[in-house]
């Protein structure tokens, strides 16, 4: 398995979906932690078979939870740009403007 950087994207959309899910249902946050890290486990096991969204970044979607988790494959780790809700624009995940 190799290893794996969070950008600061990705560690906001992170903190910010925890945060939901913790206001809605004690220890939902964590569940859905749990989830985005299994999600980066597949990622890191297989970097390659998530679909290419774009040029170099692929994406793996969230068991249980809607979202998708895009990150870039480089020689010794992938790099988690971002953690998105897949009910929401996919063009809109790299835009820096967004919430």
């Amino acid at each position: 398995m190799i290893d794996y950087d969070l950008t600061e994207r990705a560690v906001q959309d992170i903190a910010s979906a925890r945060d939901w899910y913790d206001r809605r249902r004690i220890d939902l946050g964590n569940k859905f932690l749990d989830t985005v890290l299994a999600s980066i486990a597949a990622a890191r096991e297989r970097p390659t078979s998530g679909p290419e969204v774009r040029r170099g970044v692929r994406a793996v979607l969230c068991r249980r939870f809607p979202y998708r988790v895009y990150f870039e494959v480089k020689p010794d780790r992938i790099i988690v740009l971002a953690v998105y809700h897949t009910a929401r624009d996919p063009h809109k995940w790299d835009d820096p403007q967004r919430d």
